[in-house]
């Protein structure tokens, strides 16, 4: 990532304040959605007061992240979607709690923020098929399966053969997970047919 901010010569300021002027621009876009004439005056944005008409509807603000301290309370605060990256179940609610809990403490109804999460997933019908799959990614990526069966399940990524994805995202949708965005690495469009 710094590279693309350093070939287009942008700033990167260090975490801290990255982190700072994204709360902020959090803050800015809610005054800018929200209804009625709203102003913002900030340290790295300002918003003079307008009221736009015809007003958009259902735009919303979705933040990703891994679940720290400060982005949760960014989303607690502002956000109506959360994009948690993919993580195991257990993980994933532990953030879900804490993120309602600051939600609440913001004087937001935690049910208001939407939970997704993303990442990869590697599945078929057939063990066979979810096992050619399988090879097919160790050509890609360079890495053995044993490696990326070993990462996924680490990671709680999707996978496996017959119903095992399924199963991981119902787990995953227990923890509070109300959509998944599965990242599919096929090869060709004929092998989306094996997974479905």
């Amino acid at each position: 990532m710094d590279e693309e901010f350093e070939v287009f010569s942008l700033p990167y300021p260090e975490m801290s304040v990255r982190m700072e002027m994204l709360e902020e621009a959090m803050a800015f876009m809610r005054s800018a959605i929200d209804p009625g004439a709203n102003s913002f005056n900030g340290e790295h944005y300002q918003l003079a007061e307008f009221n736009p008409q015809p007003r958009p509807k259902n735009l919303r603000l979705m933040i990703g992240g891994a679940g720290y301290p400060k982005g949760r309370r960014i989303v607690a605060n502002y956000a109506d979607e959360y994009n948690l990256y993919a993580r195991k179940p257990a993980v994933y609610r532990k953030v879900w709690d804490l993120t309602r809990a600051e939600a609440i403490e913001a004087g937001r109804e935690p049910d208001s923020i939407f939970w997704t999460s993303a990442g990869p997933a590697l599945a078929a019908k057939s063990d066979a098929d979810y096992r050619r799959l399988l090879e097919l990614s160790a050509e890609t990526t360079g890495e053995t399966i044993e490696h990326i069966e070993t990462s996924y399940e680490e990671r709680g990524y999707p996978h496996g053969p017959g119903s095992k994805a399924v199963e991981m995202l119902a787990e995953l949708e227990e923890a509070g997970c109300q959509r998944y965005f599965p990242q599919l690495f096929v090869h060709d469009v004929s092998d989306m047919e094996i997974i479905m």
